[in-house]
């Protein structure tokens, strides 16, 4: 087979034979991987309608996880907040720090990311929920929910 070291510039150039070899080579790697993605893309499409259709059998049976000798399937609720765009949001959260936390807490979180702003909102919640209370931090939206199924491999 032809490597790209051959066609260095102190090497003498191939001659057509092994030129058209080289093409069949491409040809014959680029069919197989164009396989391979389609084969991949349907059994992408087959476990997402699986997936599905386990989201749906749990909450029926009312479980939140199947183990089986393979593992764990756990379907777990995401809560993902907005950073807030709107200044007068913005000055909602920003006085609910303040209030709750103290001024040098405000200030170190001014330049907060959505990152942190979620870390923060969701222990802030379970926080009160611990607590017995619901608790909606002002200046934020209501997260948005959504479900992920986590795979968790046995270890024997």
């Amino acid at each position: 087979m032809v490597t790209p070291e051959d066609f260095a510039e102190d090497k003498p150039k191939i001659d057509l034979e092994e030129f058209n070899k080289l093409q069949d080579a491409l040809w014959e790697e680029h069919e197989y991987i164009k396989e391979e993605d389609r084969i991949l893309k349907e059994r992408k499409a087959k476990f997402e309608k699986n997936k599905a259709a386990f989201e749906v059998l749990l909450k029926q049976y009312d479980m939140t996880k199947a183990v089986t000798d393979k593992g764990t399937i756990r379907v777990e609720q995401r809560y993902s907040y907005k950073t807030p765009k709107e200044n007068t949001d913005k000055v909602q959260l920003f006085n609910y720090i303040k209030e709750k936390y103290g001024k040098d807490t405000l200030m170190g979180m001014t330049g907060i990311n959505s990152q942190t702003l979620n870390s923060w909102a969701k222990k802030e919640v379970q926080s009160a929920l611990e607590d017995g209370v619901t608790l909606l931090i002002p200046g934020l939206e209501s997260p948005s929910v959504s479900n992920q199924v986590k795979f968790i491999k046995s270890k024997g």
